[in-house]
């Protein structure tokens, strides 16, 4: 399934309260002044908590913690004993239940005024959720953006801000949060990435036949890894004129279907793409040529002459090349006049 946000929990007191739903993942954010160094969430019983950001600066302390496949119901634990306590919770559905950050170590990165990056990441799989973290020194409340396309998810505590995004694409992310009420003097931004529980994406390797005609009514068979195993992967051909009708053989390596291209399909390399039923694809790329089909003649002119008849006959059709003959039972003289849509003889009935 892919990331989704479920909601989030802060507070400011030394009692941390939350309610998540089984299997779930929590992001833990936290910001200490006058705390104690190195501290972890170690009162949650119900909860296995890992360090992902670690960050020191003088009396001021940062965390980000995540717990993965998490408790269900009430949670409550006691923080550490501090003169300036803040933390922040989110809740997602669909990140892996074990090992799910992928980026172990996170970025933070710590700077003044009114901008701060969070240093970029670049996720390894799609489909991967990024939670970015902001904290400033500023006992009064901020207002931040951030760049991006992340989504600001709590900045209700003022100085500690939670933003994110579910990635359909991997792709590097380096946000950077901008202070539009003041100048702060020493702020803080860090990101992390994790992976989706959803499978792998599908990965066509190859096709069978790799060409067919115009006209053409029959299967091909494309392989690959990471399909349905239960048959429900489907294909589809880039640009217009190859269609699927029906599927044979569906499984988690193979697909075989019975396509139908048409006699004026443009004669190109096709696209294939595969789509599971989770909507993740892959591409196998200008894999399937469309080549000329057989001559198709689908009029003349004129119709019918008499016997003894010398003159001029023109049929129109497609697919005919400057040596396609007449196949007949009359006697040809000489041909008239020929291309692509229309072939012309004099012939001479008998």
């Amino acid at each position: 399934m892919a990331i989704t946000f479920v909601g989030s929990a802060n507070g400011s007191g030394r009692t941390v309260t939350y309610t998540s739903t089984a299997g779930n993942l929590l992001v833990l954010m936290a910001r200490l002044h006058n705390g104690t160094d190195g501290w972890n969430p170690t009162g949650d019983s119900n909860n296995t908590w890992v360090g992902v950001i670690d960050h020191a600066d003088g009396t001021f302390f940062h965390r980000l913690w995540y717990a993965a496949n998490c408790f269900g119901g009430v949670n409550s634990f006691l923080a550490p004993n501090s003169s300036d306590w803040h933390w922040v919770i989110l809740e997602y559905a669909g990140v892996a239940l074990t090992t799910p950050s992928d980026q172990t170590t996170g970025t933070f990165t710590a700077g003044s005024g009114t901008t701060n990056s969070t240093g970029s990441i670049t996720p390894t799989l799609n489909g991967e959720l990024v939670v970015a973290m902001s904290v400033n020194d500023a006992y009064d409340s901020q207002t931040e953006s951030i760049g991006s396309g992340l989504s600001i998810r709590d900045n209700s505590l003022g100085n500690l801000y939670a933003a994110d995004i579910i990635q359909t694409t991997k792709a590097a992310v380096n946000p950077t949060w901008t202070d539009s009420t003041q100048a702060i003097t020493s702020w803080y931004a860090g990101i992390v990435s994790f992976e989706s529980s959803a499978p792998p994406n599908p990965a066509p390797t190859s096709v069978s036949p790799t060409s067919d005609k115009q006209g053409y009514t029959g299967n091909v068979t494309v392989s690959g890894t990471a399909f349905d195993a239960g048959g429900t992967s489907t294909i589809a051909f880039s640009g217009t004129g190859v269609t699927v009708n029906s599927y044979g053989t569906r499984n988690a390596t193979t697909i075989t279907a019975n396509i139908t291209i048409t006699s004026g399909a443009a004669l190109t390399a096709r696209d294939i793409v595969v789509t599971n039923a989770d909507a993740a694809t892959g591409t196998l790329a200008a894999s399937f040529t469309v080549t000329v089909g057989p001559p198709l003649p689908t009029s003349v002119s004129p119709t019918s002459d008499e016997q003894g008849y010398t003159g001029n006959v023109t049929v129109a059709g497609t697919n005919f090349s400057t040596d396609t003959p007449f196949s007949q039972t009359i006697v040809r003289d000489t041909f008239v006049r020929t291309n692509s849509g229309t072939l012309g003889a004099n012939w001479t009935t008998q």
